[in-house]
């Protein structure tokens, strides 16, 4: 009765040994870093590529399927875990027979059985390259998101930037302006500080465009945005176009006077691009007239009052021949 009791229970752990998903095995670790084989389950044909009397053969045969490239860490790790006399634990890849790669975990420890006055380590080996390939398919995932979200950004930024920028000149448009000249007037009117606005329009232009042909205006129109950002040469101050062939350059912490005289170097430097134009009485060549305005910001004005005082002096600056600059202080 005991008899076949027992081999009832053998015959239950070797199918319980030939259909678990990992291959068990033993070891001797010898003090000299030698090692036996002592057992290696069935399974090891399936996960390994090999029979168990394989590798019992020749335990060197077991190290010679690890991927060169992960053999130094399996060493190390093994090495290591002798020191310690603790948990082995490691991910690495093996070569099968037919080339293929494959993901596996090798976990052993130190048991207190020995042979030959040397401990038996137990451990086993378990086929991961479905979690590594769901782990390498989340990562690309990962990375394509990453990707995708730089791209994003990148457009947005663009975006952004396109909102505010306009779109033949490309210095800053009418949008930009505005927000510009709110956040600047309330600054200044914190810190008590002045605040000044050049307008220019570009004389004749109408009359350019009619001779010279739309193409030509775009251009001359560029030239004039290059020319007037070139001299801005403050980073707080700000040049933008305010829209057909008006553009505005505002000044922070600047009184009138030297807004006027920023203004005169705008309108000498401008008739000085040499840009013919025929069809002006203002002169033989693309001039400006400006309109300059400055004020100590205050709550009894607003910021569009500093806008309508500089086109009022840029009327003005019409009226009395185009080609130059006049002024108007408030406040």
């Amino acid at each position: 009765m005991i008899k076949e009791h027992m081999d009832l229970t053998q015959e239950m752990l070797q199918d319980f040994l030939n259909t678990m998903p990992a291959v068990l095995y033993e070891y001797v670790l010898y003090a000299d870093g030698t090692s036996e084989l002592v057992y290696m389950s069935p399974t090891s044909l399936d996960i390994l590529g090999h029979p168990a009397e394989y590798f019992i053969a020749d335990t060197e045969r077991l190290w010679a399927i690890v991927h060169p490239d992960d053999i130094d860490l399996l060493i190390a790790e093994d090495v290591n875990a002798r020191n310690r006399q603790d948990v082995f634990v490691l991910q690495v890849r093996i070569i099968l027979p037919s080339g293929q790669e494959k993901w596996v975990l090798i976990n052993s420890k130190p048991t207190l059985r020995k042979k030959n006055n040397a401990f038996i380590w137990c451990g086993y080996i378990t086929d991961i390259s479905a979690q590594k390939s769901a782990e390498l398919e989340v990562s690309l995932r990962i990375a394509e998101l990453l990707e995708s979200e730089k791209k994003l950004k990148k457009l947005n930024q663009t975006l952004e930037k396109l909102a505010v920028q306009d779109g033949m000149t490309g210095i800053a448009n009418r949008r930009a302006f505005d927000t510009r000249l709110e956040y600047e007037w309330n600054r200044c009117q914190r810190e008590k500080q002045p605040l000044s606005l050049i307008m220019i329009d570009v004389d004749f232009f109408k009359q350019y465009n009619d001779h010279y042909g739309h193409l030509a205006g775009d251009d001359c129109l560029k030239m004039i945005a290059k020319e007037l950002s070139f001299i801005t040469k403050r980073e707080t101050d700000f040049c933008a176009r305010f829209g057909g062939e008006e553009f505005v350059v505002l000044l922070p912490n600047t009184t009138l006077s030297p807004a006027i005289q920023l203004a005169e170097v705008y309108r000498e430097k401008i008739n000085q691009l040499g840009i013919s134009h025929e069809s002006s009485t203002a002169s033989n060549y693309i001039s400006i007239s400006a309109g300059v305005s400055s004020s100590l910001p205050t709550d009894d004005e607003t910021p569009l009052s500093l806008i309508d005082k500089a086109d009022q002096a840029l009327y003005q600056a019409k009226m009395n021949g185009r080609n130059r600059v006049e002024n108007i202080s408030f406040s």
